[in-house]
């Protein structure tokens, strides 16, 4: 198996949709704290298990990014994946894809609980832009009925529950059913500006757990104890 991305924000991703599926936390979203939550046992568990994960990933699948994954799968180096819905197109092509024909999709699976990490971003109209009357006209030209069920129905993922719901999206796209099955159970990480640089931090040590450098253990305090230094930095604990 392989995980895309290994070195980057998608590999916060998929180990979250771990971590909250086994029952784990990511902080204190009130007192921003962290040690003692992301860090508990569970957090530790969690990390044990991901790190055992790894003995089952080719050599050097530390450094996949996604492309390196997708093209894993499309070789046969590998027999599950983990990555986002978008990247199926690849794996179905026969001109890139030996194995085309025999490749299927599930959502992330359910432990103690379910959760699915939401991957990318939400569309929303900037404070400071010059053009807010525009760009919700776009807004709601994108999101009616009529224009949701055209990107559907070109393979892509609606966002309109109605749409969603409907069995014939299901034929759209063979990735379709696991977007259906995982959109109840999404979850976002830290919403705050600084998410980027704490996604950074988490996937940089898990990383570094993988290769050996540290323990599981050690890596789970080391994230919480980065982790309320970005925020303390940032005046979360004023």
């Amino acid at each position: 198996m392989a995980s895309a991305h290994t070195l980057g924000g998608g590999l916060t991703d998929v180990f979250l949709g771990c971590l909250w599926s086994f029952g784990g936390e990511l902080w204190d979203p009130e007192t921003k704290r962290v040690k003692s939550i992301l860090n508990n046992e569970v957090g530790k568990e969690v990390a044990r298990f991901w790190v055992d994960l790894y003995q089952f990933c080719p050599p050097g699948s530390t450094n996949y990014g996604m492309d390196e994954v997708n093209t894993a799968m499309q070789q046969g180096l590998i027999a599950m994946m983990t990555t986002y819905l978008a990247f199926y197109p690849g794996l179905l092509d026969p001109d890139l894809s030996l194995y085309w024909d025999k490749i299927d999709f599930c959502p992330t699976p359910r432990e103690k609980e379910w959760w699915v990490q939401l991957g990318g971003q939400g569309m929303s109209i900037s404070a400071y832009s010059p053009h807010k009357e525009e760009a919700l006209k776009f807004l709601e030209w994108w999101i009616s009925p009529e224009v949701q069920w055209k990107w559907a129905q070109a393979g892509m993922f609606s966002c309109l529950k109605s749409i969603v719901e409907d069995d014939q999206y299901l034929d759209f796209a063979p990735v379709n059913k696991v977007a259906r099955a995982s959109y109840p159970v999404l979850r976002d990480y830290w919403e705050i500006p600084e998410y980027n640089e704490m996604g950074t931090v988490m996937a940089e040590i898990i990383n570094a757990a993988l290769l050996g450098r540290y323990t599981p253990e050690e890596a789970m305090d080391l994230i919480a104890e980065r982790h309320e230094v970005i925020l303390e930095m940032a005046g979360y604990y004023d």
